[in-house]
Protein backbone atom coordinates (compact mmCIF):
# COMPACT_ATOMS: atom_id res chain seq x y z
CA UNK A 1 0.00 0.00 0.00
CA UNK A 2 1.01 3.61 -0.36
CA UNK A 3 2.82 5.28 2.51
CA UNK A 4 1.24 8.26 4.21
CA UNK A 5 3.17 11.54 4.12
CA UNK A 6 1.16 13.59 6.62
CA UNK A 7 1.13 14.13 10.36
CA UNK A 8 -1.86 15.09 12.46
CA UNK A 9 -1.95 18.91 12.37
CA UNK A 10 1.86 18.89 12.21
CA UNK A 11 2.16 17.23 15.62
CA UNK A 12 3.96 14.05 16.59
CA UNK A 13 2.36 11.20 18.52
CA UNK A 14 2.16 12.21 22.20
CA UNK A 15 4.66 10.68 24.63
CA UNK A 16 2.03 10.20 27.33
CA UNK A 17 -1.72 9.71 27.35
CA UNK A 18 -4.02 8.03 24.90
CA UNK A 19 -4.23 8.97 21.23
CA UNK A 20 -5.97 7.95 18.05
CA UNK A 21 -4.80 8.25 14.46
CA UNK A 22 -7.59 8.20 11.90
CA UNK A 23 -7.12 7.17 8.30
CA UNK A 24 -8.45 9.69 5.76
CA UNK A 25 -7.35 8.01 2.50
CA UNK A 26 -8.54 4.43 2.09
CA UNK A 27 -5.59 3.28 -0.05
CA UNK A 28 -2.86 4.82 2.12
CA UNK A 29 -1.11 3.02 4.99
CA UNK A 30 -2.00 4.45 8.39
CA UNK A 31 1.43 4.03 9.99
CA UNK A 32 4.75 3.19 8.34
CA UNK A 33 7.88 2.45 10.37
CA UNK A 34 11.12 2.81 8.37
CA UNK A 35 14.40 1.60 9.85
CA UNK A 36 17.84 2.96 9.02
CA UNK A 37 20.31 0.81 7.10
CA UNK A 38 21.78 -1.87 9.35
CA UNK A 39 19.16 -1.39 12.07
CA UNK A 40 19.13 -4.05 14.78
CA UNK A 41 16.58 -2.56 17.18
CA UNK A 42 12.97 -3.76 17.25
CA UNK A 43 10.35 -2.03 15.07
CA UNK A 44 7.58 -2.34 17.63
CA UNK A 45 7.39 -3.54 21.23
CA UNK A 46 4.20 -3.90 23.27
CA UNK A 47 5.04 -4.26 26.95
CA UNK A 48 3.59 -4.22 30.43
CA UNK A 49 4.10 -1.32 32.86
CA UNK A 50 6.91 -3.38 34.38
CA UNK A 51 8.72 -3.72 31.05
CA UNK A 52 7.74 -7.32 30.30
CA UNK A 53 7.47 -7.83 26.54
CA UNK A 54 4.09 -9.07 25.33
CA UNK A 55 4.59 -8.72 21.57
CA UNK A 56 7.59 -7.72 19.43
CA UNK A 57 8.24 -7.10 15.74
CA UNK A 58 12.02 -7.29 15.42
CA UNK A 59 14.42 -5.79 12.86
CA UNK A 60 14.10 -8.91 10.67
CA UNK A 61 10.30 -8.73 10.60
CA UNK A 62 9.78 -11.67 12.95
CA UNK A 63 6.77 -11.39 15.24
CA UNK A 64 7.02 -12.82 18.76
CA UNK A 65 3.99 -12.93 21.02
CA UNK A 66 3.68 -14.13 24.59
CA UNK A 67 0.15 -15.48 24.10
CA UNK A 68 -1.94 -15.93 20.99
CA UNK A 69 -5.64 -16.72 20.90
CA UNK A 70 -7.08 -18.52 17.89
CA UNK A 71 -10.83 -18.86 18.16
CA UNK A 72 -11.62 -20.13 21.64
CA UNK A 73 -8.28 -21.90 22.05
CA UNK A 74 -5.47 -20.32 24.07
CA UNK A 75 -2.47 -22.62 24.27
CA UNK A 76 0.64 -20.83 25.54
CA UNK A 77 2.59 -23.96 26.48
CA UNK A 78 0.86 -27.20 25.48
CA UNK A 79 -1.82 -28.46 23.14
CA UNK A 80 -5.29 -28.55 24.66
CA UNK A 81 -6.78 -32.01 25.12
CA UNK A 82 -10.45 -31.01 25.26
CA UNK A 83 -12.72 -28.42 23.72
CA UNK A 84 -11.56 -28.79 20.13
CA UNK A 85 -13.57 -29.91 17.14
CA UNK A 86 -12.23 -31.63 14.04
CA UNK A 87 -10.68 -29.13 11.66
CA UNK A 88 -10.14 -26.42 14.29
CA UNK A 89 -6.72 -24.79 14.18
CA UNK A 90 -4.60 -24.32 17.28
CA UNK A 91 -1.24 -22.89 18.24
CA UNK A 92 1.24 -24.90 20.32
CA UNK A 93 4.51 -23.45 21.62
CA UNK A 94 7.54 -25.56 20.67
CA UNK A 95 9.68 -23.28 22.87
CA UNK A 96 9.30 -19.89 24.54
CA UNK A 97 9.48 -18.04 21.20
CA UNK A 98 8.62 -20.64 18.53
CA UNK A 99 4.93 -21.34 17.96
CA UNK A 100 3.76 -24.24 15.79
CA UNK A 101 0.41 -24.19 14.03
CA UNK A 102 -1.65 -27.38 14.30
CA UNK A 103 -5.07 -28.73 13.39
CA UNK A 104 -7.38 -31.02 15.32
CA UNK A 105 -7.85 -34.23 13.33
CA UNK A 106 -10.04 -36.32 15.63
Amino acid sequence: MAEGKSSYKGLAVPLAGESEIRQITAATDIITLTAITGATGDFLVCQTAGGGELAVIDANGYVTVKRLVLGAVNSPTTAPTTGLTKGQMLLVWKSATHPVLGMCVS
